[in-house]
């Protein structure tokens, strides 16, 4: 579906040009897709054509993250080409060139604002002052990224809002254009789902739905987290039938798992000879083994890794014996961490009942794919160079091309999506022990950056959790910061856990300030749900959000509007585009005491 530009971008109304545009969005609402387009209508002479040159760089890449100066960062494979352009660049301070920075986010702290950055120096103007710069961001790096372009005049704003309603039902339109059928079950669907319909105004989203609803059965997603859980369900499913996965009948895992934990179960067994009586006698290895291992005058490591060899072994052969092998483990208090983490793994902890169906290599190479996910995120890493190139992609994995030669044949991997790479790594930490799950969200409730990955997380675990992560969460929530009260009810909404929500909130009366921000359907949707969840009254703020019509019904419309009994104050000044709809809701003679300020 092609872009609708409703602002000039780079000229304000009284027809100067802009020398910093920011364009801020949610994720997945189609920033990138902006930058890309503006780069390609400009090479065919359809838009921007006061610029004489327009540079696109994708900000994840490995390559543009390691430049230092400017003829690093516009590299060319032709090195006269690359010298020619810098030169040129450099001549002309940048004059008439638009450079696009897309995905402002994706930088570390210190590549977003360090004064070695490259980044940060452009942004700011020190490097190349005549050049007209283009940043693409979410939400969670605007403080960053404002504090930069503070210095510099005539900076632009400009928000990616994603589908309205027309949009919405013109893409449901083409995407069941050859199923009419199909498409008439669709709409009571959705009629009849308003927090599945508030996802729909993403671009990505709205297309992950239509997806699902084209090849998902059973129970249809009610969160986001189910959304994204459906979708990496159906996409292993597409490799398995692939690949043609087969999985004998009761097994539920592979010698992956002992591969994947060996060193930990090397350094961690504290009485191999006593393992070893256990184990010969479940038939897991064989009496020579276990002579050798409580009679030879061996250190405990190598002893352990004799014992574990002759394990992998067996499980080789008989996979089923895995299961034996577990049991014996939780014998073994010293092991409790490591055998959590085998039996999430393998398929026999309740957290991977949303993969049901899997076939149990499959779910080793997802580990695989999710630890690779949260080892990224931890060091805000999005491109994973020399990965092995026979890793499973699993469809949520991509080779990165390389547009320019690296010296290196290893080959480059970025996810699909960055919320899958997100979604993946709360996953992966969902599945760790509670300690490890406690400080991973400590640390991250506050973090900006995490702000999808928490809301995962939220979803995952539904946070029925012990009184300690519930001081740390309710901690979380004292805060001014308008974004963070914003990702706060979207993570309460994903738990779909009216307790917890009532046992966090407590009877106090809520005061929440959201004004002078813009507001979406989906986050209108989750306060109400939020609202509506909880067993307090409410004062609301939401002056000058941008609401608009869609953002009222899905306000009002959840539980049948019982989110209105909850609310004792509300401003909606200078939010003039759903009026019709909040009197059509509400009746005129409800909504008289908000009409006054709806009327400045």
């Amino acid at each position: 579906m092609p872009y609708s530009f409703n602002v000039q971008i780079g000229r304000f109304e009284d027809g100067t040009l802009a020398s910093c545009i920011i364009v801020e969005g949610i994720p997945g609402v189609g920033k990138s897709t902006l930058a890309w387009q503006l780069g390609r209508r400009w090479g065919k002479k359809e838009i921007l054509q006061h610029f004489q040159l327009v540079i696109v760089l994708r900000l994840r890449d490995e390559r543009v993250q390691k430049a230092h100066t400017i003829s690093e960062l516009f590299c060319h494979p032709d090195p006269d080409i690359q010298q020619s352009v810098s030169k040129w660049m450099a001549s002309t301070l940048g004059e008439n060139v638009l450079l696009i920075l897309d995905g402002y986010d994706e930088l570390s702290s210190e590549l977003q604002i360090g004064d070695q950055s490259i980044f940060a120096r452009i942004i700011k103007g020190k490097e190349l002052p005549k050049l007209t710069i283009l940043v693409t961001s979410r939400p969670s790096a605007n403080r960053n990224l404002y504090q930069l372009c503070r210095i510099r005049a005539k900076c632009q704003y400009i928000e990616v809002v994603g589908f309205s309603e027309k949009e919405i039902r013109e893409y449901v339109e083409h995407a069941f254009k050859h199923n009419l059928q199909l498409k008439e079950r669709f709409k009571p669907y959705i009629e009849h789902r308003p927090h599945i319909h508030s996802l729909m105004y993403i671009p990505i989203n709205c297309a992950i739905v239509v997806e699902l609803f084209k090849e998902y059965k059973g129970k249809p997603p009610q969160t986001l987290t189910e959304v994204y859980t459906a979708l990496t369900n159906t996409l292993l499913q597409r490799h398995e039938q692939k690949t043609k996965e087969k999985t004998p009948a009761g097994m539920t895992h592979t010698v992956d798992s002992l591969k994947n934990h060996y060193s930990d179960l090397v350094g961690t067994i504290q009485d191999p000879a006593g393992l070893a009586s256990s184990l010969y006698s479940r038939g897991l290895i064989s009496q020579t083994v276990r002579d050798e291992i409580q009679q030879r005058d061996l250190i405990t490591k190598r002893k352990n890794e004799i014992l574990i060899n002759a394990v992998e072994a067996q499980v080789t052969t008989d996979p089923s014996m895995f299961q034996v092998f577990m049991e014996v483990l939780k014998e073994e208090p010293s092991l409790s961490t490591i055998v959590e983490r085998m039996c999430v793994l393998g398929g026999t902890s309740s957290k991977m009942t949303c993969f049901e169906g899997r076939s149990s290599t499959t779910l080793s190479q997802l580990q695989c794919v999710a630890r690779l996910a949260y080892q990224g995120t931890l060091i805000d890493q999005l491109i994973f160079c020399g990965v092995q190139d026979n890793i499973e992609s699993l469809g949520l994995l991509q080779k990165v091309p390389q547009l320019y030669s690296t010296g290196s044949h290893k080959a480059s991997y970025n996810f699909i999506h960055k919320t899958f790479q997100e979604f993946l790594t709360a996953w992966y930490v969902s599945s760790l022990p509670t300690s490890e799950q406690r400080i991973f969200l400590k640390d991250s409730l506050t973090k900006p950056n995490m702000a999808m990955t928490v809301r995962f997380m939220a979803g995952l675990t539904k946070f029925q959790t012990s009184s300690e992560n519930m001081a740390d969460i309710a901690i979380s929530l004292e805060t001014t910061d308008k974004q963070r009260l914003v990702e706060n009810l979207h993570w309460m909404f994903e738990t779909q856990n009216p307790t917890f929500i009532q046992r966090l909130m407590g009877n106090k009366e809520q005061t929440l300030d959201l004004s002078e921000g813009h507001l979406n359907p989906f986050d209108l949707y989750a306060l109400g749900y939020c609202i509506v969840n909880s067993s307090t009254l409410w004062s609301l703020n939401l002056r000058q959000c941008g609401l608009t019509d869609e953002c009222m019904r899905m306000l009002f419309l959840v539980e049948d509007g019982k989110a209105f009994d909850h609310i004792t104050s509300l401003d909606l000044s200078w939010n003039r585009r759903f009026m019709t709809t909040l009197t059509s809701l509400l009746g005129p003679g409800t909504c008289m005491y908000v009409a006054e300020s709806l009327l400045k």
